[in-house]
């Protein structure tokens, strides 16, 4: 734990505990090893752990496009 990082860190206990588990957690987890930091520290990582999964799937995705016009009539027919 040394060698790496506090945010680092932070990513190797949401990996271990989950995405679920509070700060307060986190935080006694990070603690035992002898890691010092801070919930809001806590809560930035896991805001920017979230938006890396969520655009990574968001960017695979792809919806097919429908044109406008293919879904309006294009006439009646005369009487």
């Amino acid at each position: 734990m040394r060698t790496t990082g506090k945010k680092r860190a932070i990513r190797n206990a949401f990996f271990r505990l989950g995405l679920h588990a509070r700060p307060k957690a986190v935080v006694q987890a990070l603690m035992q090893q002898g890691a010092q930091v801070d919930e809001e520290l806590l809560r930035q990582v896991r805001i920017e752990m979230l938006k890396e999964t969520t655009g990574a799937r968001l960017s695979k995705v792809s919806r097919p496009v429908s044109s406008p016009v293919l879904r309006r009539p294009q006439g009646f027919p005369k009487l």
